[in-house]
C-alpha cells in the first residue's frame, strides 16, 4: 500500500494517471511508443495486483472510450452502434465478474449506500457540512442494525469513514446543490471543447473510480483533476481575468499557503507526541497535548488521539469532555468504545452500557462491545446477564481472528465453565 491507508488509494492515483499514457501512442518515434506501452502495462499490472475493482473498471472504460473515439468517431452510424453495443456487453460481463470476485465487499457497499441515501434524504438541499458524513453515518448504521438485528449485512458491517462513492459523499456534506455545482463544472469543461483531450479522459477515469470508491481523498488525484480541468478549459484562463480578480486570487493563494504552513507545523508537533506516547511516556506528554489543543488545527483525529491519551493517563472526565467535542466532527465505533471505557472507569455503569450498546449496533460483528457489556454486568453482580453474554460471545461467528478475540473468548470460556460448575454444585446441594 506504500504510504496509503488502503490499496484503493494506490489504485486511484494510477487510474487517474493512466489516460496520460495515451499521449505516447500519438507519436511516430518508436522509443516514445515503446515507453508508453511499457508504462501502460506496468500500471495495468499494478492495479490488478492491488485488487482494486474500481481501478480495473476505470482503466477498461477509459481505454474503450479512447479506442472508440480515435478509431470509430468518424465511422458510419452502424459501426458506432455496433461498437457501443459491444462495449456495453463487455462492461456488463466484466461488472458481473468483478462483483462475484469480492461478493461480500460489494454487498456491504449496498448497505453503506442505502444508509447514506437516508442521510441525504434527511437534509437533501444543503447537507450536513464538511464533516457531515463522519459525524452522522455510523449513528445511521447503528439505527439500522438496532431495527434489523438479523440482517444479512451484520457480519459485513465495519467502521465506515467514507461511503465508497464520492458523489454521495459530496451530497451528504453539501447537499444536492453542492453536487449539482460540481456536475455543472464538469458539464461546461466537456461542452466548451471541440474534441476530447487527454484531460477529459483523466476526468472520466476519476469520475468512474468515484462511483465505487473515494479517489478525491488523495491529494495527487485532486492535483491531476485540477490540472486536467485547466488544460481542458483553454477558453477560461488567467489572461481573461481583470487585475482585481487576479489580485484577489493571489491574496487567497498567499493566505492559503500561510494556513498550510501552520497546519504542517501542527501536524509535525503532533506526530512527535504520538511517537513519544508509543514509547510509554503518556503522562509526561499531557502538558504538551494541552498546548497543541489550544492551537488545534480542526483535525478531528487529534481530538480522538488526545482523548485516548487522557484515558490512558486515567483522566477519564477530561477525556470525555474532549471526546464529546470530537463527536461534532467524527462519531464512530472507536469513539463509542472510548466513551464507554471512560464511563466504566468512572463507575457510571448505565452510560457505559449505553455506549457499548451503541458500538455493538454500529458494528454487530465486533467482540469488544459485547465483552464491555460482560464486564459492566460483572461489575454490577448480574451473573445471569453475564452468563447470557458469555454464551453469546462464545457462539458468535468470527469475521477475522485476532489475539484480542482469542483472549476474550478464553476469559468468558473460563467464566462460563465455572458458572456451570457452580450450577451443578447447587443442584447437588438441593438434591441432598
Amino acid at each position: 500500500m506504500g504510504s496509503y491507508d488502503n490499496p484503493s488509494g494506490f489504485a486511484a492515483c494510477l487510474s487517474a494517471s493512466f489516460p496520460y499514457c495515451f499521449s505516447f501512442f500519438n507519436t511516430k518515434k518508436p522509443i516514445l511508443l515503446f515507453t508508453g506501452v511499457i508504462i501502460s502495462i506496468l500500471i495495468i499490472i499494478a492495479i490488478i495486483l492491488s485488487g482494486s475493482r474500481s481501478g480495473i473498471l476505470s482503466i477498461i472504460i477509459v481505454s474503450m472510450l479512447y479506442c472508440g473515439y480515435k478509431r470509430f468517431f468518424c465511422c458510419s452510424k452502424l459501426i458506432k452502434q455496433v461498437w457501443l453495443c459491444s462495449g456495453m456487453f463487455v462492461l456488463i460481463a466484466i461488472g458481473i465478474i468483478l462483483f462475484v470476485i469480492k461478493k461480500d465487499s460489494a454487498v456491504g457497499r449496498i448497505l453503506i449506500w442505502s444508509n447514506t441515501l437516508e442521510l441525504i434524504n434527511d437534509r437533501p438541499l444543503l447537507g450536513y457540512g464538511p464533516c457531515g458524513f463522519t459525524a452522522n453515518y455510523m449513528s445511521a448504521q447503528a439505527v439500522y442494525f438496532e431495527n434489523n438485528s438479523e440482517s444479512i449485512y451484520s457480519q459485513l458491517a465495519d467502521n465506515i469513514i467514507m461511503p465508497f462513492n464520492d458523489y454521495l459523499f459530496i451530497a451528504v456534506k453539501y447537499g444536492i446543490i453542492g453536487l449539482l455545482m460540481c456536475l455543472v463544472v464538469a458539464y461546461f469543461v466537456f461542452k466548451e471543447s471541440d474534441k476530447l483531450e487527454l484531460g477529459h479522459f483523466c476526468i472520466i477515469s476519476i469520475g468512474v473510480f468515484a462511483c465505487f470508491s473515494y479517489p478525491l481523498r488523495y491529494p495527487y488525484v485532486l492535483f491531476l483533476l485540477a490540472y486536467s480541468i485547466a488544460i481542458s478549459s483553454k477558453k477560461i484562463g488567467m489572461h481573461n481575468l481583470n487585475i482585481m480578480v487576479k489580485t484577489l486570487l493571489t491574496g487567497i493563494l498567499i493566505i492559503g499557503m500561510y494556513m498550510l504552513c501552520l497546519d504542517i507545523r501542527f501536524e509535525s508537533k503532533w506526530n512527535i507526541l504520538v511517537e513519544m506516547s508509543v514509547l510509554g511516556k503518556t503522562r509526561t506528554l499531557i502538558p504538551e497535548y494541552n498546548k497543541l489543543y489550544k492551537i488545534w488545527n480542526y483535525n478531528p483525529s487529534f481530538l480522538y488521539n488526545y482523548a485516548a491519551v487522557l484515558n490512558k493517563a486515567s483522566d477519564f472526565r477530561t477525556s470525555n469532555a474532549v471526546i464529546k467535542e470530537c463527536i461534532k466532527y467524527v462519531n464512530d465505533y472507536d469513539i463509542q468504545i472510548l466513551l464507554a471505557n471512560n464511563y466504566y472507569n468512572l463507575n457510571d455503569l448505565s452510560l457505559a452500557e449505553k455506549y457499548y450498546m451503541n458500538a455493538s449496533n454500529m458494528c454487530p460483528n465486533r467482540f469488544i462491545p459485547l465483552y464491555g457489556l460482560f464486564l459492566v454486568n460483572q461489575k454490577r453482580g448480574d451473573q445471569k446477564k453475564c452468563y447470557e453474554l458469555a454464551s453469546l460471545i462464545l457462539n458468535k461467528p468470527i469475521k477475522t481472528m485476532s489475539s484480542t478475540i482469542k483472549n476474550i473468548k478464553r476469559e468468558v470460556y473460563v467464566f462460563n465453565k465455572s458458572k456451570k460448575a457452580i450450577n451443578r454444585l447447587d443442584e447437588r446441594n438441593e438434591e441432598n
